[in-house]
């Protein structure tokens, strides 16, 4: 449960469905998985292993694996859960078309779930990646008041110029 606008929101309810809204149009959200609390990391195999993912990418950044990179790497291998990472050495990453190349070029080809350990630029990376590689991809969120988890669009920087790619591919 999170608690939003001073009451319990229960995100249950809009998860993997469509919903009508009172604007008259119908609105879907294709989020398997939201989890918020204390020691969420270490059910994060279970959620692997729910959806039987088999070749594990860990992406993030020198900042964001110092923040959440120990608990989610400890989790996986106590879980006998095999995974490769590709950390960006940048302290300043830019989410643009090298960013993007160094993800696609360093992950395995049969990577069937990316594991994003960060938040907006991270997040954005993993979405369009996960997005071109037709796969899934799980955020492990570092900032809770970043508001793109559950965005429809990954905000890019193209040729120096802002760019949206606007279908998201997001499983948790």
């Amino acid at each position: 449960m999170i608690y939003a606008w001073g009451k319990m929101m229960d995100w249950n309810k809009y998860l993997n469905k469509k919903i009508s809204c009172t604007c008259g149009r119908e609105h879907e959200c294709d989020i398997r998985h939201i989890d918020v609390g204390k020691n969420v990391i270490d059910r994060l195999p279970d959620y692997i292993k729910t959806d039987n993912y088999k070749h594990i990418c860990i992406v993030a950044d020198v900042n964001t694996e110092k923040i959440a990179g120990a608990p989610v790497y400890k989790a996986l291998n106590n879980a006998n859960i095999e995974y490769s990472k590709f950390i960006f050495d940048d302290v300043d990453l830019i989410p643009d078309e090298k960013a993007i190349g160094r993800i696609m070029t360093q992950i395995p080809d049969d990577c069937d779930l990316i594991v994003g350990i960060g938040s907006g630029t991270i997040n954005d990376l993993c979405r369009f990646c996960s997005h071109k590689l037709k796969n899934d991809y799980f955020i492990i969120a570092t900032a809770p008041s970043m508001d793109g988890y559950a965005s429809d669009v990954a905000p890019l920087i193209i040729n120096n110029s802002n760019f949206a790619v606007v279908k998201r591919s997001i499983n948790s």
